[in-house]
């Protein structure tokens, strides 16, 4: 579409192998209603896409360096049916500002949605600043066979009010330089970590419920410093919080009960501050500290 145009495209059944979509500078298309089937593939593109009430189904929503995009009330599943791989992303965000509401994103074959910020080589300058901002908001993400979400790149995330479960990887992975900002969710019977935070990653996690992992509830390594606050933490398979590999937290008033390891478990490298939480009736008891983990602790309770 050219640029400064307006389109909406309203009650249509779409289907494509690889529909292409080119929206131009100053543009806007809007989509309701519709079902899309196959892939949408959109590249170039300076304009704004609005779906509201609308089914994806099957192949990849990939859409890159756009302007912004606001999906409300839809829901996507059977992405990546043809593809062998959980770390293929079903739907893929690249510079892209967003604002997803209420979707259900499901029986995905690969990473649910993942959100990228892309530097040129070479550009410093541009790999400093913190990307483009994404708010996502009570969504559903479940029965994924990658990770539920991914944030990387310094990409702006808000995850807010969501509910992730049944991923057969981390529920929620933030990683390579990601920030996102998890409120008031619940993570539940993920097959790794409830959240994955890595590579010089920092997000925050606030009044959220992490709980039946077969991993970690959160798992942290190469990353940080994260917040982690008001969270409960609780009936994990490994231990509540889990700093390895020169990972990094601040936990504040969070509640870790119940977890099939110690409440917060620090590996050779691991650094935790952790104060007002209650840490007890945990099967290992709340800490294990491994020799040359370091731990600052205040005012919790332990048993």
């Amino acid at each position: 579409m050219d640029n400064g145009q307006e389109a909406l495209i309203r009650g249509c059944v779409i289907q494509s192998r690889n529909l292409d979509v080119s929206i131009g500078l100053e543009s806007h298309v809007v989509i309701e209603s519709s079902e899309l089937q196959g892939s949408v593939d959109h590249v170039l593109s300076a304009g704004d896409l609005t779906m509201r009430q609308c089914v994806v189904r099957g192949g990849v929503f990939a859409l890159r360096a756009m302007g912004h995009l606001i999906l409300e009330d839809c829901d996507f599943y059977d992405l990546l049916k043809d593809w062998d791989d959980p770390n293929a992303e079903g739907i893929d965000l690249t510079n892209v500002s967003c604002q997803i509401r209420r979707c259900r994103i499901y029986n995905v074959h690969g990473v649910a949605l993942a959100l990228h910020k892309f530097v040129q080589p070479g550009n410093d300058e541009n790999e400093h600043r913190v990307g483009p901002r994404c708010v996502i908001e009570d969504c559903e993400f479940f029965e994924t066979a990658g990770a539920a979400l991914f944030v990387e790149g310094r990409h702006n995330a808000v995850i807010r009010r969501c509910t992730v479960r049944n991923a057969m990887q981390a529920g929620v992975l933030i990683g390579n330089n990601g920030y996102a900002e998890v409120e008031d969710c619940t993570i539940h019977n993920n097959t790794r970590a409830g959240i994955e935070i890595a590579h010089n990653s920092a997000p925050i996690i606030r009044r959220c419920m992490i709980t039946a992992s077969e991993g970690a509830g959160i798992l942290v390594y190469k990353g940080g410093p994260s917040i982690i606050e008001d969270c409960d933490i609780r009936r994990n398979a490994s231990a509540g919080v889990e700093i390895v590999q020169q990972g990094d937290i601040i936990a504040r008033r969070c509640y870790i009960n119940h977890n099939v390891g110690s409440a917060i478990y620090t590996g050779e490298t691991g650094t935790c501050v952790v104060f007002n939480c209650d840490l007890t009736s945990n099967q290992e008891g709340a800490w294990t500290i491994v020799e040359g983990g370091r731990v600052r602790r205040d005012n919790n309770a332990e048993d």
